[in-house]
C-alpha cells in the first residue's frame, strides 16, 4: 500500500514537472512573438513609397500626407531650387540648382543620400539650374538648363562613375520637360529656348545617340510638367496655361486632353501605381479619373519646384 502511494506521488510530481515545462515553453514562445511584433511595428514597412520633393518635404503615397520616414541630415544646400534629382542604384541623387540668398548662385555640386547622410559625389560639368532630367537603366540623363554663360544645349549622363557628355540638343533650352518613354528613347518638350528664353512648342526625341525633331505641341510652354501614362506622353500646364496635351507614343500624334482646374507653372506630374497626378506649385494635388481632374489632397510646405519630384521607396531613404 505504501509502495503504491509512493509511486502515485512520484507520478504526480513528474506530471507536474512536465506541465510546468510545457507552460514555460508556451510563455517563451509568446514572449518571442511579442518581441518580434514590437520590432516589426517599430521598423517602417519596406513597402511604403514616398514622393520626395525636397530634403525636408516627403509625402507618403498615395495619401500625399507629409511624413518623416526617418531622420535625414540637412542637405548642404537646403534652399536650393530648380535642381535635378533621380535614383541611381537605389541611391537618391540631387545635383545643381540655384542657391537662393542675397543673389542667385548657380551650383554644380551633386550629393547622394547614404545612410541618411548627404555625401558629395561627382559634380555636374558646369553650374546649372533649370535643367531637365530622366532616368533609365543606363543612368540619369540631364539636359539643357541655365548656366553662368546663359542657356545651354549640353547633355550629360551619370552612370555611377562621373558624368559622360552626350549629343548636344538642337536648341539651347531651360525649364523644359523630359521623360524616358522606354525602348531607349527620351523625349523633351517645350521650355524657354535660345538666349531670349522664348516659350517653345518644339519637341525632340533622343534615340540611338541622335536628336530628332517630332511634331510640335499646339501650345508653347515652359515650366510645365510631363509624364508617361497609359502609353501616352502627357504634357500639362506651363506659364499662363492650364491646358493639357497628349501624344501617342507610337504614332507621335498630339491631341488635346482635359484642362487642369487652374493654371500651373512649376508644378509636377507624377505617375503612381498607374494613376496620373498633377501637383500644383501652390500645393493642390489632382488625380486624373475618367478624364476629369479631381482634388485628392493639398500638401503643406510646398512652393514651386525645388527639384523634379521623385517617387522613392522607404529603403531608398532609410
Amino acid at each position: 500500500m505504501i509502495q503504491w502511494h509512493n509511486s502515485r506521488a512520484r507520478y504526480k510530481m513528474e506530471t507536474g514537472k512536465k506541465k510546468f515545462a510545457v507552460v514555460g515553453v508556451i510563455i517563451g514562445v509568446v514572449v518571442i512573438l511579442i518581441i518580434t511584433l514590437i520590432c516589426f511595428l517599430a521598423k517602417p514597412s519596406e513597402s511604403k513609397d514616398f514622393l520626395f520633393l525636397t530634403p525636408t518635404l516627403t509625402y507618403e503615397m498615395p495619401s500625399f500626407r507629409l511624413s518623416t520616414p526617418c531622420t535625414m541630415a540637412q542637405h548642404p544646400h537646403h534652399l536650393v531650387r530648380y535642381a535635378v534629382a533621380g535614383l541611381y542604384s537605389g541611391s537618391l541623387l540631387i545635383c545643381g540648382g540655384g542657391g537662393f540668398g542675397a543673389s542667385l548662385t548657380l551650383l554644380s555640386s551633386c550629393h547622394t543620400l547614404s545612410n541618411q547622410t548627404w555625401v558629395q559625389t561627382d559634380s555636374l560639368p558646369a553650374p546649372t539650374a533649370g535643367a531637365a532630367v530622366s532616368q533609365s537603366s543606363g543612368g540619369i540623363l540631364v539636359t539643357g538648363g541655365l548656366t553662368n554663360k546663359g542657356l545651354t544645349n549640353h547633355t550629360q549622363t551619370y552612370s555611377g562613375a562621373g558624368w559622360t557628355r552626350g549629343p548636344d540638343l538642337p536648341v539651347k533650352v531651360t525649364y523644359h520637360c523630359q521623360v524616358d518613354i522606354g525602348g531607349e528613347e527620351v523625349i523633351i518638350s517645350g521650355g524657354g529656348i535660345d538666349d531670349d528664353g522664348s516659350d517653345s512648342a518644339r519637341v525632340f526625341s533622343l534615340q540611338g545617340g541622335r536628336w530628332t525633331e517630332l511634331p510640335p505641341m499646339n501650345t508653347s510652354r515652359d515650366g510645365h510638367a510631363c509624364a508617361v501614362a497609359q502609353n501616352q506622353l502627357w504634357v500639362m500646364g506651363g506659364y499662363g496655361t492650364a491646358t493639357v496635351e497628349i501624344m501617342d507614343i507610337t504614332t507621335k500624334v498630339w491631341r488635346n486632353g482635359p484642362d487642369l482646374p487652374r493654371e500651373m507653372y512649376g508644378g509636377q506630374a507624377v505617375v503612381y501605381r498607374g494613376e496620373l497626378y498633377a501637383v500644383h506649385n501652390e500645393g493642390q494635388v489632382w488625380r486624373l479619373t475618367k478624364d476629369v481632374w479631381e482634388t485628392v489632397a493639398t500638401i503643406t510646405g510646398y512652393k514651386g519646384r525645388p527639384i523634379q519630384a521623385v517617387v522613392v521607396n522607404i529603403a531608398d531613404l532609410c
